[in-house]
């Protein structure tokens, strides 16, 4: 913004209430390209390229309604000589507003902000020149509803397929689930039987060991038995040995 000559308070509060009016209603769609115009007709520098200066801001009906910055009037109420115009509106329409002003042909067009700024973010995102007349628009917006259409159904049979495919891996999954039990099961009964030869084979087991007891003492005994017959042998070497064995075992 460039410098320019102090402005009378009673033509700063003229701009204001025409800034105002051009405000309007949100009844109509399009109000907003007038107050935008307005601005560009009354605060030109506003608009402009860079960031105004403190003097510039000081010596323009902004300062003289008394505020420092066109953000500050913007969100002021009206009877402080505000506009009441959240920032955020005004960002909106200044992005909308620099659409408007590179495809003039929209200012006869009953369109919101918002509406611009998606329209312009929509023809990009689809590849498409920018719609210069109402016409162009409609058309332009029928074809993106067909698209979403397309996509829509595309969507649905993607969904459809991959609801089939999951419902095959539950099936999948239901057999695989049966066959592994039924495995199980199989598992299940042969450590049974193993189990059953584990406990025969440790009855076995001591069996063999209570035999072998009964052997062992049978043989202990039968080595007793030897080492008498040798020492009774030892004691009577004058006897002969048949005499001598008739006489043992018919005293016994």
């Amino acid at each position: 913004m460039q410098p320019v000559t102090h402005i009378r308070s009673d033509e700063a509060r003229h701009i204001h209430a025409t800034l105002v009016a051009a405000l309007g209603t949100e009844s109509v769609p399009n109000q907003w390209m007038v107050f935008m115009r307005t601005v560009r007709e009354q605060l030109p520098d506003v608009l402009s390229k860079g960031r105004p200066s403190k003097k510039a801001i000081e010596s323009s009906p902004i300062g003289a309604l008394g505020f420092s910055t066109w953000h500050k009037m913007c969100e002021a109420p009206i009877e402080e000589g505000g506009l009441g115009l959240p920032w955020s509106t005004w960002r909106q329409w200044s992005r909308a507003w620099a659409v408007v002003q590179r495809y003039p042909a929209l200012e006869s067009a009953p369109l919101t902000a918002a509406e611009v700024n998606k329209l312009a973010a929509d023809t990009q995102a689809a590849g498409e020149d920018m719609p210069t007349d109402i016409r162009g628009i409609e058309a332009f917006q029928e074809r993106q509803k067909e698209r979403r259409e397309a996509a829509r159904q595309e969507t649905h049979v993607k969904l459809k397929e991959r609801l089939a495919a999951l419902e095959d891996d539950l099936a999948a999954s239901r057999e695989e689930t049966i066959r592994k039990e039924g495995r199980l099961d199989e598992m299940g009964l042969h450590l049974q039987h193993i189990e059953q030869e584990l406990a025969d084979e440790k009855e076995r087991r001591q069996r063999y060991q209570y035999q072998m007891v009964q052997l062992e003492s049978q043989v202990k005994n039968l080595k007793e038995r030897n080492e008498y017959l040798e020492s009774e042998m030892l004691l009577h070497p004058q006897r002969g040995l048949i005499r001598w064995l008739r006489g043992l075992f018919s005293s016994k």
